[in-house]
């Protein structure tokens, strides 16, 4: 994937390269998903003594949740971003009911699209 980021117009997947993009796309979530999986469980200790780790892995945070506030945006037709917050340190919990929602709600859209050729 290019590295261009989220708001360049120019390395938007068309209906010609949406596959490649996917694909890539995919490798990079394993990715992140696999050193995820590596940092430590007590994690907010670390951060407690350390205050360049802290602040590394909360402006990653930020950084993560603003994608996924832009991912959201887009899945719902809009272009524009989702606010995703997180109060507290309980990043699954406090977002949780927003990347539900919205996957209800892209779920829901695709049943129904999918069944209107039905009801022709």
């Amino acid at each position: 994937m290019d590295k261009a980021g989220p708001s360049s117009k120019a390395n938007a997947p068309t209906p010609e390269t949406f596959s490649s993009f996917h694909t890539e796309l995919q490798s990079a979530a394993l990715k992140a998903t696999r050193t995820s999986a590596s940092l430590p469980l007590d994690l907010a200790f670390y951060k407690t003594v350390d205050e360049d780790l802290k602040t590394s892995v909360d402006d990653l945070e930020a950084r993560v949740l603003a994608l996924i506030g832009r991912c959201l945006g887009l899945a719902s037709g809009k272009g524009k971003g989702k606010e995703v917050r997180v109060d507290g340190e309980d990043v699954i919990d406090d977002f949780h009911s927003t990347i539900v929602d919205s996957v209800d709600v892209l779920l829901e859209k695709t049943v129904c699209m999918a069944l209107i050729p039905t009801f022709k």
